[in-house]
């Protein structure tokens, strides 16, 4: 309400932005992201953006109705069991070193 300019790690800090990328490096990190997200099970990918654009339309208990199907539908998959599998070996290894 100040009208005060934030910059970019304040946002960063304050919730406004998820993510500051270096200078010069915005294209790299994103296309790290982009990547990593291919190998996402695509179906949920493209039901997240659709349920994504909906939410936006929706109040606060239908968007919170929304998420919650998502989170059901989707946690149990037996694509995101092995993901979840290869992040906590992945984990493992880390402690262990």
């Amino acid at each position: 309400m100040t009208g005060r300019i934030y910059d970019a790690y304040e946002a960063e800090k304050m919730g406004y932005v998820s993510k500051v990328f270096p200078e010069g490096k915005l294209l790299e990190s994103v296309g790290e992201i982009a990547r990593e997200m291919a190998t996402y099970d695509h179906v949920c990918l493209k039901e997240t953006k659709g349920i994504a654009n909906k939410v936006l339309s929706e109040d606060l208990d239908g968007a919170m109705r929304i998420q919650e199907w998502l989170f059901r539908t989707y946690i149990g998959s037996e694509d995101n069991h092995q993901r979840i599998d290869a992040l906590q070996a992945k984990l493992a290894a880390t402690r262990k070193k």
